[in-house]
């Protein structure tokens, strides 16, 4: 009953730590975590399960998942302070996936899978932070419009997709972390009627998330 009490007043407090921490900054992704931790234990002593193994594996999964919750937080108000002034670059978030667009006119020359020079700055201030936080996974992404194609699309995503990945190797991110998919014309964002979305559907995105064993 002892270990049990030490337990809920632990918990109490790094919850509330967690809160401050995080909740701000991410809503949804630590109150998630933290719900899930406590519907087991709630779950526990609704089925007369109130044993302090029941408790002490509710209470992981919370403080596990807030610690998740509040790396990617970290990470994710370091990419937008970094890119906050790029007109290349800009960073989504969703629950704890990290998303950094870069906008393909921008990057590359029509037809041309070679990274602009110019925009080597920008991908070295994304490598850096993406080396800061080695317990995250890195998918580079390519996408393009649907002028020409499906084929020459899709041979084009992925070779763009390629060179992103070759510059995050040379800045550092181990190529352990990193892979790429191609998806050509597939996952358009906008219209490919117009020019302003066909060109929004130009574009590298480059998504970070937790790694599975962090989760």
């Amino acid at each position: 009953m002892k270990k049990l009490i030490i337990i809920l007043m632990i918990t109490s407090q790094s919850l509330s730590l967690l809160s401050c921490a995080s909740l701000e900054n991410n809503p949804k992704a630590t109150k998630g975590s933290i719900i899930g931790g406590i519907t087991g234990i709630i779950t526990g002593l609704v089925t007369k399960q109130k044993t302090e193994n029941t408790i002490a594996m509710g209470v992981a999964g919370v403080l596990a998942g807030g610690a998740v919750g509040l790396m990617m937080d970290k990470q994710e108000k370091k990419l937008r302070e970094a890119l906050e002034n790029s007109e290349a670059a800009s960073v989504e978030r969703e629950g704890n996936l990290i998303t950094v667009l870069l906008k393909g006119d921008f990057m590359f020359d029509t037809n041309s899978f070679t990274v602009k020079s110019g925009l080597y700055s920008e991908i070295d201030r994304i490598a850096k932070i993406i080396v800061e936080y080695p317990k995250t996974s890195i998918i580079v992404e390519g996408h393009t419009d649907s002028q020409g194609s499906e084929s020459y699309n899709m041979s084009l995503s992925e070779k763009r997709a390629i060179a992103v990945q070759n510059i995050f190797i040379q800045k550092n991110v181990s190529h352990s972390r990193i892979s790429i998919t191609a998806f050509g014309e597939s996952q358009p964002r906008a219209t490919n009627s117009t020019p302003e979305g066909r060109q929004l559907n130009r574009r590298v995105e480059v998504k970070i998330a937790p790694n599975e064993d962090e989760v």
